[in-house]
């Protein structure tokens, strides 16, 4: 049988006697990544058609947001974040969420200002808005996370816009991924048009911006 046949046995079996909760470690682990979109479908509908109580062991962020109605991200040993899938990945409360879910880039920052639930923060010879995830004082050093999907890449200057040296475009099927430097700083945007080396402005909108305590 394949991996895909065997799994499907597997949980047939488990499902035999009717029982209130089944328990899944790493249910996926063992197919390719097309067997492994698949099934992930199968399952969350079987779950849901059955009216199941499931609890899915995972490390792989895709699987566990596709699959769950609450996710528990734990960080050894002990839940760094619980709730939706949406909320562990548009309102992570720690940096450690919000670097383990997406793709993001990340910045180490100084606090130059501080307006509420607002910062702004510096680096060398540039400035960005951000949200607070923290709480900061001016002087501050920090780490901003922005996921891929949230930068853009824009016409010129402007609020929240850095100048960058597009590397490279790399295409991924249904969208491009570019990859920019600014001064020491690698970023990278996703994109739906190949675009020509060279000098390009990138913004990062401020409420998709999160500024976290800079950890160590």
């Amino acid at each position: 049988m394949s991996g895909g046949q065997q799994q499907r046995v597997a949980i047939a079996r488990a499902l035999v006697y009717n029982p209130p909760v089944i328990l899944l470690d790493e249910p996926l682990s063992n197919l390719d990544a097309k067997l492994r979109e698949e099934a992930r479908a199968w399952l969350r509908e079987l779950i849901v058609s059955l009216g199941l109580s499931a609890l899915c062991v995972t490390h792989d962020q895709t699987e566990a947001m596709a699959m769950s109605d609450r996710i528990l991200l734990l960080r050894n040993g002990r839940i760094e974040q619980e709730g939706t899938p949406a909320e562990l990945y548009g309102a992570p409360r720690s940096l450690y969420t919000a670097e383990f879910m997406g793709s993001n880039n990340r910045i180490d920052a100084r606090v130059a200002a501080v307006d509420g639930e607002r910062v702004t923060l510096a680096g060398d010879g540039w400035e960005l808005q951000a949200l607070a995830r923290d709480t900061f004082a001016p002087g501050q050093d920090a780490q901003a996370v922005i996921r891929l999907e949230r930068v853009q890449v824009a016409d010129g200057p402007g609020a929240n816009r850095l100048q960058a040296d597009l590397v490279t475009s790399m295409y991924l099927g249904d969208r491009w991924e570019y990859l920019f430097h600014c001064g020491e700083m690698r970023l990278r945007a996703f994109g739906h048009v190949p675009r020509a080396a060279g000098t390009h402005w990138i913004e990062f909108p401020a409420n998709d911006c999160w500024a976290f305590a800079k950890a160590g």
